[in-house]
C-alpha cells in the first residue's frame, strides 16, 4: 500500500508551483503604480498636516485597525468576486479623478482626500464588483475616518452643540444666583 502512494507524492512535488510574483501581470503592475501615485502623496499630506493635530491624532490608529478589519472581512467573505459594471465604474471614476486633480492643484486637502478615497473605492468596485464591496462595507466606511473632514462640515455639526452647552451653562449659573449673561 505504501509503495503505491510514493509515485503520486513524487509527482505532486515535481509539478511546478506558480509563485505570487509570476502571477502578477503588466495590468496589475500598472494598477499598483496608479494606486500608489494617487494614494501616497495625499496620505503623506494627511499624515503631515492632519494626524499631527489633536483633531486628527486618531488617524494612524484608525488606519491600522481598519486595515486589519478589512483583511479579516476579506478572508471571511463568501461573496463572489466579479468585476463591476464598466459603464458605471468609469462614469464615477472619471469625475472623482478630475476632482482629485483639481483639489491637488489647488491644495484643498480635505476635498483631495475624499476624491482620492472615492476613486479608490470605485476602482475596487471595478475589480471585485458590488457583492464583495457590500460584504466589506464596514471596514471601508471605518477607513474613511482616517481622512480629515472639511472644516465647514465640522463647524456645522459642532456649532449647535457649542451654543447649546453655552446656553445650558448660563442658565445653570443664573439659577444658582450668579450674575451672568450670554453674548454671541
Amino acid at each position: 500500500m505504501c509503495g503505491d502512494r510514493a509515485p503520486l507524492l513524487l509527482l505532486a512535488k515535481a509539478q511546478p508551483q506558480t509563485s505570487f510574483v509570476r502571477s502578477i501581470g503588466l495590468a496589475d503592475l500598472v494598477l499598483i503604480a496608479g494606486v500608489g501615485i494617487i494614494l501616497l502623496p495625499t496620505m503623506i499630506q494627511v499624515a503631515r498636516f492632519n494626524w499631527t493635530t489633536e483633531q486628527g491624532g486618531h488617524g494612524p490608529i484608525v488606519l491600522a485597525t481598519g486595515a486589519w478589519l478589512l483583511w479579516r472581512e476579506l478572508r471571511g467573505s463568501h461573496a463572489v468576486r466579479e468585476p463591476g459594471s464598466l459603464a458605471l465604474g468609469l462614469s464615477l471614476l472619471i469625475p472623482f479623478l478630475a476632482i482629485y486633480g483639481l483639489a491637488r492643484v489647488t491644495g484643498i486637502l480635505e476635498i483631495e482626500a475624499i476624491a482620492m478615497y472615492s476613486a479608490l473605492i470605485t476602482g475596487l468596485y471595478l475589480l471585485v464588483g458590488g457583492k464583495l464591496l457590500r460584504s466589506i462595507w464596514f471596514p471601508l466606511v471605518y477607513l474613511a475616518l482616517t481622512l480629515p473632514p472639511p472644516d465647514s462640515v465640522v463647524a456645522a455639526i459642532t456649532q449647535p452643540i457649542k451654543i447649546a452647552i453655552s446656553q445650558w451653562a448660563v442658565s445653570l449659573l443664573h439659577a444658582l444666583g450668579y450674575p451672568i449673561a450670554s453674548s454671541g
